[in-house]
């Protein structure tokens, strides 16, 4: 399935997007509750170039890039390309360690 920004991702009756308004509202009005919305990555400036750090879901740094918008739009199809992975990584975090 496709959003504004991209695909959209449900397994095991879990979604995983971009995080966009319009797709939320959309969700939200099928009685989906978003309480859990994760940050995927970081686009920072460094210096006079730009970087998407995928880090938070063990992912590559992306860039150098010369302008925000070129660091998100690469965040954005890299994101795409590895909704299910990510969510497969977030569902493994999300369950109990036994010790």
């Amino acid at each position: 399935m496709s959003g504004p920004s991209g695909k959209i991702v449900v397994k095991d009756g879990k979604v995983i997007f971009i995080y966009e308004e319009t797709v939320a509202k959309m969700f939200e009005s099928l009685g989906f509750k978003f309480d859990n919305c994760q940050r995927v990555s970081n686009v920072e400036p460094e210096g006079n170039v730009w970087y998407a750090d995928m880090k938070p879901v063990n992912g590559p740094k992306l860039g150098p890039f010369d302008t925000r918008k070129e660091a998100l739009d690469a965040e954005v199809a890299w994101v795409n390309g590895k909704l299910a992975d990510i969510l497969t990584l977030q569902q493994e975090r999300a369950k109990p360690t036994v010790e």
